[in-house]
């Protein structure tokens, strides 16, 4: 199976597909390096990594936030699917940060063929 085919593929424990989980999982090292920096809390933060990194079936980072927190079990067998209402303000951030990132790259497909010439 190529990368074409597996972004489509729709994880439900977080309500997305591959494609997304991954952008999404790069926004949140983003966020936490960011937070890191400026002093602020990561522990929402470091819990939704971890998560995304289960559902995409990589090793989990051990974060010192989530330690006596989370357990090793803790995303075991987990379908819990996200809701928009439920979102954190972070989590609202994300999105619109990746539906931007969406239609610039759909721009810039749409360009390719268009020539100086």
């Amino acid at each position: 199976m190529n990368w074409q085919e597996a972004q489509h593929i729709y994880l439900p424990s977080v309500n997305t597909t591959v494609g997304k989980s991954w952008f999404r999982l790069r926004k949140l090292w983003e966020r936490y390096k960011k937070n890191n920096r400026i002093g602020e809390s990561n522990t929402d933060v470091a819990y939704q990594i971890n998560q995304y990194q289960h559902a995409l079936d990589l090793p989990r980072t051990p974060f010192e936030e989530l330690v006596g927190i989370v357990s090793d079990h803790e995303f075991e067998g987990q379908n819990s699917e996200l809701h928009p209402e439920e979102w954190s303000a972070l989590d609202q951030q994300l999105l619109r940060e990746e539906q931007m990132s969406e239609t610039e790259t759909e721009a810039e497909m749409d360009d390719w063929w268009i020539s100086d010439d």
